[in-house]
């Protein structure tokens, strides 16, 4: 008997599959974002130009993270990680195709003319991407066995339907996402005050949701000044919960919710929204001082960061010490 065929599937409810979106686009953060901006951290202490290349590398293939991400969670074969990861390429718009040919050269030194319609990788934006590469996981998921010629078929079918889903996707998506940073950053220009206030307490809401409030930053593209505030939104949600909770946990605990993430925090804060009453007010009363009276801006890959691993305030301090010490 075929115990495998007999083996009952488990199926996922919408909250399995956002909680496992959730954490893979998570961890697709922090390495390819988190890791490149650290590595490029460490580049510039030591000025090694190779090693902030490496850095930037990582960042440009945030985009095909997400696919990969997304098909690892849902634990699907390595045919659709494949194609989720070209799925998710093509929604975040992240691939540019030159005009006109240039002189290129890799990390390494080795040099190259690029002819016109070659590619520049960027970063993209994340909401198509993500929806994209898991659009190309449910198919292939669901392809999968089902087919005499899965090899071919499944990646195939995955691939395609992925891919024109993101193409559509992206094509709404990053107009609307563009139009937002527009916004946001004339609120800022029109009342710097009350926009950094807000920034500020809508970064602090993401930080403590199941959502990315670094991969927010990046899809929106936050300005300078509105990175900055996101900044300080986040980090507010970094120190209010490990300060109001430092004597209820152990030291574990405390290091986890403080430099990695108060996402822990989620569920109590379910059963009890006024737990966070203290570090939104903490973000709204600092943001506007930190943007208005000092001119703190950072780049929108940070905005969304915290003090998630010092990441931030080790690439702030490897690019410009004065700001720590003025």
């Amino acid at each position: 008997m075929d115990t495998e065929a007999n083996k009952p599937v488990e199926k996922l409810t919408v909250k399995d599959y956002v909680y496992l979106v959730s954490a893979g686009v998570s961890n697709a953060v922090l390495v390819m974002l988190g890791v490149g901006l650290l590595t490029q951290t460490i580049a510039n202490f030591v000025n090694w130009p190779q090693l902030h290349q490496i850095g930037s590398i990582a960042q440009w293939l945030l985009a095909p993270a997400f696919g990969a991400a997304v098909a690892s969670q849902l634990k699907t074969n390595t045919l659709v990680l494949f194609s989720s990861m070209i799925a998710s390429t093509v929604g975040a718009n992240a691939v540019y195709f030159i005009s006109s040919g240039v002189h290129a050269a890799t990390a390494t030194g080795n040099q190259m003319a690029q002819v016109a319609g070659n590619g520049v990788f960027t970063t993209g934006q994340p909401i198509s991407a993500v929806a994209a590469g898991l659009i190309a996981a449910l198919v292939g998921k669901y392809l999968t066995g089902k087919t005499p010629l899965d090899m071919m078929l499944v990646p195939l079918a995955a691939t395609l339907v992925g891919s024109i889903a993101g193409l559509g996707l992206a094509s709404v998506t990053t107009p609307a996402l563009n139009w937002l940073s527009a916004f946001i950053a004339q609120s800022m220009q029109i009342n710097p005050i009350v926009g950094s206030m807000a920034v500020a307490l809508a970064w602090s809401l993401f930080l403590m949701t199941p959502a990315s409030s670094a991969a927010l930053a990046v899809a929106v593209m936050l300005d300078p000044l509105s990175s900055g505030a996101a900044l300080i939104g986040t980090t507010a949600q970094f120190v209010g919960f490990t300060v109001i909770s430092w004597r209820q946990n152990n030291l574990g605990a405390n290091i986890a919710q403080g430099f990695i993430t108060p996402k822990v925090q989620f569920p109590n804060l379910l059963a009890n929204p006024r737990l966070a009453i203290p570090s939104m007010t903490a973000a709204v009363v600092a943001a506007p001082i930190a943007t208005m009276f000092f001119g703190f801006k950072v780049p929108y890959t940070l905005g969304g960061l915290g003090l998630n691993s010092f990441i931030a305030p080790l690439n702030l301090a490897s690019t410009n010490m004065n700001m720590f010490v003025a």
